[in-house]
């Protein structure tokens, strides 16, 4: 087997991880029925968690197939980046739906510290992996060039993400998760062919 073989095998494992919990809780939801109160911006964010997790998959598997690994300490940093994800999964939608009345945008308000924490260190983990490939490719500017709409990128949605930690304004969650959302579509989508 090769490296990414291997690899393929635990990040999987973790996206369908994330996704189970995502459906999971939606689930519960559902059951619940009229003891939910529904919040768009809790489904939303299920939303971007769920899109994101499946895109940097997809990503992955297309561009980093043939990525050289040289020891499991440089593997590390992908790991994390995929066990946030799964916790950013996690942390969109409630457990514990089936046990009493829910209010999903109370929810996701209560909860946006840690949603968009997980957001913030993921897309802060992205630009530090960035940085490290700049800095060992000896400052190329061919790497600079191919890889600056990925830095411009993850240094906003990091900036974005913390301001969502930090501010109750629903005008700017909902600015933020569409924008979110809207950039994963298409960076993973039609700019990851390129």
């Amino acid at each position: 087997m090769t490296f990414f073989e291997y690899e393929a095998i635990y990040l999987g494992i973790i996206v369908g991880l994330a996704l189970a919990n995502i459906l999971a809780s939606l689930h519960k939801l559902i059951e619940a029925g009229s003891r939910v109160r529904w919040g768009w911006m809790a489904l939303a964010s299920a939303a971007y968690a769920a899109t994101h997790t499946i895109n940097e998959f997809w990503f992955t598997w297309i561009h980093q197939h043939d990525a050289i690994q040289p020891t499991i300490f440089s593997w590390y940093p992908r790991a994390l980046a995929f066990a946030l994800l799964f916790l950013m999964c996690g942390a969109s939608l409630p457990d514990d739906a089936a046990e009493g009345d829910v209010d999903l945008a109370r929810y996701y308000i209560d909860n946006r510290k840690r949603f968009w924490g997980f957001s913030a260190a993921l897309h802060a983990l992205n630009l530090l992996n960035w940085i490290k490939g700049f800095v060992l490719s000896g400052f190329a500017l061919n790497f600079l060039h191919a890889g600056a709409v990925p830095m411009l990128a993850n240094s906003a949605e990091c900036f974005v993400s913390l301001t969502l930690m930090f501010t109750r304004a629903k005008w700017w969650h909902a600015l933020g998760l569409t924008g979110m959302w809207a950039w994963s579509l298409y960076f993973f989508g039609p700019m990851s062919l390129n």
